[in-house]
């Protein structure tokens, strides 16, 4: 983990002393501020970076410090790169990944690959960072075109009572949120499909299909890999007066 968190800070530099492509836009509109000028180093870089994920993707963080596995931090990016998580469960790799996904959507392939090889500027894919195989289990891919026709496939797929080290991942479009929270009474399909496998042992991620194309994307990753390591009790980091995040 550590070498990736170097190969960020080599590649730091570049991003700073050239234009973007659109890509990053958040890290143009900085590279167009009063710092244009100066001379930036790939720590600069790095901290604004991680600095723009807490701010903005970690709205109830407060600046505490926080206990990875192998030393402190006070950002979370840095602290998972350089350290790794708190805790990771010790069958991690057993893991398997149920899909359900719409048929016609090629982004959601894409976003698949990228958390198997991972993204640059600060993802080093699922495997590096929470050390989770991309492992989807091949026998119950469920495509649909509807969420009805999600729920009824997975009712008949799903014969056992209960199963064990399988997280899903429930790929959906983006009108089933509203300011990133789920619309409970307008997509009440996407909450029985939920139900139906929390009561078969399955911890379950809802993702928007246009994930790919937002702004932040390589930062989501990094977020959905935690929100995929919190779901399966693991544990990124802990704070000083102990409370689990």
């Amino acid at each position: 983990m550590e070498k990736y968190y170097k190969k960020i800070i080599n590649k730091a530099k570049q991003l700073l002393v050239k234009k973007y492509n659109g890509e990053y836009d958040f890290l143009e509109q900085f590279y167009k501020k009063d710092w244009e000028k100066q001379l930036f180093t790939a720590d600069d870089m790095v901290s604004f970076a991680t600095e723009y994920f807490i701010k903005n993707l970690k709205p109830d963080y407060k600046g505490e410090t926080m206990i990875f596995d192998g030393g402190v931090e006070t950002n979370v990016i840095k602290g998972m790169l350089k350290y790794g998580a708190y805790k990771v469960p010790y069958d991690i790799n057993k893991y398997r990944i149920l899909l359900i996904r719409p048929i016609y959507n090629p982004t959601v392939t894409l976003i698949l690959s990228d958390l198997k090889k991972g993204r640059e500027p600060i993802f080093p894919g699922l495997k590096e960072l929470i050390r989770m195989p991309v492992n989807i289990d091949k026998k119950n891919i469920i495509t649909y075109r509807t969420l009805n026709d999600a729920y009824k496939q997975l009712k008949e797929q799903l014969k056992k009572e209960h199963y064990e080290r399988i997280i899903a991942l429930c790929f959906v479009d983006f009108n089933v949120f509203d300011n990133g929270n789920i619309l409970v009474k307008k997509n009440n399909q996407y909450i029985k499909i939920r139900n139906l496998l929390s009561e078969k042992g399955i911890e379950s991620i809802l993702i928007r299909n246009d994930l790919y194309h937002d702004s932040k994307y390589p930062f989501k990753l990094f977020e959905l890999a935690l929100d995929i390591l919190k779901k399966i009790d693991g544990i990124p980091y802990v704070t000083k007066n102990n409370q689990n995040v």
